[in-house]
């Protein structure tokens, strides 16, 4: 059986990842491998989107 990641939020019970706290990462880890693999690309999303464009670092 493959390993398949949902693609959206409505497959799984997700808290605002922003301010995950431990209580909250209990129960995504408790909603199994997939849950915790979508939010970790869900905050890596996050991240990326908060990222300035354009920030250059050969820019003085």
């Amino acid at each position: 059986m493959p390993d398949s990641v949902p693609s959206t939020t409505a497959d799984f019970s997700l808290p605002e990842l922003s301010s995950l706290d431990a209580e909250q990462a209990a129960a995504i880890f408790e909603q199994g491998k997939d849950a915790v693999v979508f939010a970790l690309l869900t905050l890596a999303k996050q991240l990326a989107d908060c990222e300035s464009p354009d920030v250059n670092p050969a820019t003085p």
